[in-house]
């Protein structure tokens, strides 16, 4: 299949629009990690876009899921299909700032599986491409436990990295760990919606929604700097990466706390993108031809085949 033709990122659009597009992206980067319960709250609990619902995941829906923690922020991520059956793992960068590698070498990345609860750390990367939010690194658990992959992974499933775009139209579900107060950080599934090419939700802000964004992300922003990271050069590499990125877009909700989480066709066992951007602040929902970004994995994948199949991933739709 052709690589799809809608990429896109926030510098392609007017001064005004771009700051806006900045502000209604970085806060599911940057505000999950800032102790982002006292700023939710002040929102009520909806679902962003009119015909998308959220809910629990099955057992079998919860299997691929991982929740995981870096030194920036928690995100979702989800177990990576291997030749080894090895705990490989997906997840976003900018959990760790960009910076992936270092805050697995440091100790500061670990992990949490939805099924059974087993906690592990992060062994080493095995992919991060500087083009992506995109991170696959391996995990390892406890040596304590006689057999601590085989315990940990008795209940998990694996989902292979697709090769090709999700078609125009087609169903999604996103799996992930949103913090809004409906959700709680709750691992959710949210479906009833689809891959489309209507308008970006954030054109259709109101003058006050915009205002009351813009102060969000100052919030945030102030926030993220009482960490001790460096804002500005955060910023530079989110910009970048929108920049490069294949994105699509849907109208599916999600939420700050869903970035790395896979976006999947229902009944196939293929993550065909990963979260990153979301409206958080909105309370009206959108119209189901309005739209929100989501990195293509198929952009990834052809960059990055090599290596993935050098280290046995699995791909394919």
């Amino acid at each position: 299949m052709a690589p799809p033709s809608r990429v896109q990122g926030p510098t392609e659009m007017d001064g005004g629009a771009a700051i806006i597009r900045c502000v209604i992206l970085l806060p599911l980067a940057a505000a999950a990690a800032l102790a982002w319960t006292p700023l939710s709250a002040e929102v009520s609990p909806v679902n962003f876009f009119e015909n998308s619902t959220r809910r629990d995941p099955t057992f079998e829906e919860s299997r691929p899921l991982v929740e995981v923690f870096a030194n920036l922020m928690s995100c979702a991520g989800f177990l990576v299909e291997n030749a080894k059956g090895e705990p490989v793992i997906a997840t976003a960068r900018h959990c760790a700032a960009y910076r992936f590698e270092d805050a697995c070498r440091r100790g500061l990345v670990s992990v949490r599986l939805e099924t059974g609860g087993a906690r592990g750390v992060c062994r080493r990367v095995v992919v991060e491409g500087t083009s992506d939010d995109m991170v696959v690194f391996l995990a390892e658990f406890p040596s304590t436990l006689s057999r601590p992959r085989e315990i940990a992974l008795r209940d998990a499933a694996f989902l292979r990295l697709a090769e090709s775009p999700p078609p125009s139209g087609a169903r999604l579900q996103v799996l992930g760990y949103p913090d809004d107060p409906e959700r709680a950080r709750r691992a959710t599934v949210s479906e009833n919606c689809w891959v489309n090419d209507g308008p970006s939700a954030s054109t259709l802000l109101t003058d006050d929604e915009r205002a009351s964004l813009a102060a969000f992300f100052e919030r945030a922003a102030e926030r993220f700097r009482a960490r001790g990271f460096d804002l500005e050069e955060f910023l530079r590499r989110f910009e970048e990466v929108n920049r490069t990125s294949e994105v699509l877009a849907s109208n599916c909700s999600i939420y700050a706390g869903n970035s790395g989480g896979p976006i999947l066709i229902p009944g196939r066992r293929a993550a065909y993108g990963m979260t990153g951007s979301s409206v958080p602040e909105v309370t009206r929902p959108f119209p189901s031809t309005a739209s929100n970004t989501f990195y293509s994995m198929s952009g990834f994948v052809r960059r990055h085949r090599a290596e993935l199949e050098r280290a046995g991933v699995a791909i394919g739709d």
